[in-house]
């Protein structure tokens, strides 16, 4: 009799307490009443305490009453109908590896439609926080069209062949979010006077005047660049558009401490504790830049109308930029129409390579585009793809073709939907050297996405070996077409 009493009672004065409300913010929030609400819940677990929520339902009746002697009543009505009715997300969802080989550090991404389905909804403030097994899995939630909300959940996740793993999630405010370890990097410095005095950038558009290797710098290191703990790379910010990369000796993010004149890490070319820069890019498309195929001829972007730099995202587990080239200087497909290209380029936490998502729009007909492997140093190093036939299609080289005359492997991974064959632009162009690339179809609009992989005999000792370079370059292309697969938790 007690427990029913103290439930009429208690609720009595919360129907009151909530009815008599002087005043409702505009997410419909009055801190006393949520305390009063959460209070009954927690009372109402445990049948053992029902003499308290007697004198508790008494108290806040009490407290109300003197308190709030009159409010609006249909605000009070909206308001405890929004808070009986907050979401309880699920608890986790399952990710499997599809493929018969064990994986390390898979990227995984779900799309926040997709956790919306997997999990149901969730309060707007709050963010997942995963764990497999008690253990902690580092992850971030990035905004990727810029709007203040986020689209999209990345981790990185080890599974056994056909394994399976529960990816359990614990929501918290993203105020109380944990700090996991910081594995990746973007940056861009800019010298507005051209000072050597570079600042970090989250958005850029190139001059119009800005010439290649112009004196003094705009911008450090020619352009931005993107890294994680065991590699970095740079796309040059102007007309040439080449891809570089900085090899590393030991896991560390460098890009915005290198290439300051006058600083000790002013000159890259050389090698110092952390690494350098390994390759020679001249007229190629060096790391995995793009151009395109028009009739016999390969052209590279060259000096586009406009071009801009945006830092999208970065974070413990990825980073992403998006370069963005408006009017190529290119043969126009038609009369009225232009070449335009969106780089979004991606890095993840502890792998050799970056990917590269690339949209064209500007044309009403399918375009070519190209990317692939420099061999400026090498007329004829060792070459090898797995064929048109491939799930996934790679070219790669390796020899002694970095700027410190030694091993350097290098690899670029193509979809197999869009791949129409390889070429050698040394033998087929006046305008790209050097470059083992492939054909890509491109529609207006769609998306294609590629990784470009290099290892350096200095990071790795397996990068020395040809036959184990080739058999890296082989299980990232297996698991760039083999991705992890997420599911719910069954009911």
């Amino acid at each position: 009799m007690i427990s029913r009493s103290g439930n009429f009672i208690f609720d009595f004065g919360l129907l009151l307490g909530l009815f008599c409300l002087k005043s409702i913010d505009t997410l419909g929030v009055n801190y006393l009443t949520i305390t009063i609400i959460m209070m009954q819940t927690a009372f109402q677990n445990s049948v053992s305490l029902s003499a308290g929520r007697l004198l508790l339902g008494c108290l806040a009746l009490g407290l109300v009453l003197v308190t709030q002697p009159s409010a609006p009543v249909f605000a009070a009505v909206r308001l405890q109908g929004a808070l009986t009715n907050i979401p309880k997300p699920k608890v986790g969802f399952v990710v499997t590896n599809p493929s018969p080989f064990g994986r390390s550090a898979v990227p995984v991404t779900i799309g926040r439609a997709q956790l919306v389905r997997l999990l149901g909804p969730w309060q707007p403030t709050l963010r997942p926080v995963l764990s497999v097994a008690g253990k902690d899995i580092p992850s971030q939630t990035d905004d990727l069209d810029g709007n203040g909300n986020w689209d999209e959940l990345a981790f990185e996740l080890d599974l056994g062949a056909k394994a399976k793993a529960v990816v359990t999630v614990q929501w918290v405010d993203k105020s109380s979010l944990p700090v996991y370890p910081q594995r990746t990097q973007a940056y861009l410095g800019v010298s507005k006077e051209r000072n050597n005095i570079f600042s970090p950038v989250t958005s850029e558009t190139r001059p119009d005047d800005w010439k290649p290797q112009a004196q003094p710098q705009r911008y450090q290191m020619e352009g931005p660049g993107w890294e994680n703990d065991v590699i970095a790379f740079r796309s040059y910010f102007d007309a040439r558009n080449g891809k570089d990369i900085f090899s590393k000796t030991k896991p560390d993010l460098i890009i915005d401490k290198i290439g300051i004149p006058g600083t000790p890490l002013g000159n890259y070319h050389k090698q110092e504790s952390w690494g350098m820069d390994i390759l020679k890019v001249g007229e190629s498309l060096g790391a995995g830049a793009i151009g395109l195929a028009i009739g016999d001829s390969l052209y590279h972007i060259g000096q586009a109308k406009k071009q801009t730099y945006q830092l999208v995202a970065q974070g413990p587990v990825r980073s992403i930029i998006r370069l963005v080239n408006i009017g190529w200087a290119v043969p126009v497909p038609a009369k009225g129409e232009s070449i335009s290209s969106k780089e979004d380029i991606v890095i993840w936490a502890g792998k050799y390579w970056y990917e590269n998502q690339v949209t064209l729009s500007g044309f009403s007909k399918p375009q070519t585009l190209i990317t692939g492997v420099t061999y400026v140093h090498h007329p004829a190093p060792m070459a090898f793809h797995n064929g048109p036939e491939s799930v996934q299609p790679w070219v790669a080289t390796h020899a002694k073709q970095s700027e410190n005359n030694d091993i350097l492997g290098l690899a670029a991974i193509f979809p197999k939907a869009a791949f129409v064959g390889f070429g050698d632009a040394t033998a087929e162009s006046k305008r790209i050297k050097t470059t083992y690339y492939a054909k890509l179809t491109a529609n207006p609009g769609q998306t294609l996405k590629y990784r470009f992989v290099a290892g350096w005999e200095l990071s790795k000792d397996m990068f020395g070996d040809p036959d184990r370079w080739k058999k890296y370059v082989q299980d990232e292309a297996d698991e760039m077409a083999n991705p992890f697969l997420v599911s719910a938790l069954a009911q």
